[in-house]
């Protein structure tokens, strides 16, 4: 498991699509967010994935200031 906090605030809309993001990533078996707390929740097979790749994927597609 891995977790990406969010440095600002983040709507519905960014949030879900933060989500959708990280969790149609290959080897990303589940992902969870707390629109509250800005923070992104995900496990991942660390076989075949890395934190490191799933991380900058979602900052690749994604334009949102993460911590």
């Amino acid at each position: 498991m891995a977790r990406i906090d969010f440095k600002e605030a983040l709507d519905g809309t960014k949030a879900n699509k933060a989500r959708n993001i990280v969790a149609c990533t290959p080897n990303v078996s589940y992902a969870f967010i707390n629109i509250q707390s800005g923070m992104l929740v995900y496990s991942f097979d660390a076989k075949n994935q890395t934190s490191l790749n799933v991380y900058n994927n979602l900052k690749s597609k994604l334009t949102i200031t993460l911590v």
